[in-house]
């Protein structure tokens, strides 16, 4: 079994607890029960927040994680 996921970072050495709108960038894996691959970073350019859980901004956080 293989899965994809995206993680948050800010300079690509650590992932950050945040939500992945709030961070500077998106680093995606394949994962699966052997090995671990990067396959690439996308870069967050969701528009600044203005309200806390702005919608439109979540909204260009999941878009970024999809292929």
């Amino acid at each position: 079994m293989e899965m994809t996921a995206a993680f948050s970072t800010n300079d690509g050495k650590t992932f950050v607890n945040k939500h992945p709108g709030d961070a500077l960038f998106l680093d995606i894996y394949t994962i699966s029960e052997t090995k671990t691959v990067f396959l690439k970073r996308l870069e967050n350019t969701a528009p600044e927040e203005k309200k806390h859980a702005q919608d439109d901004r979540m909204t260009n956080a999941v878009v970024l994680q999809l292929p």
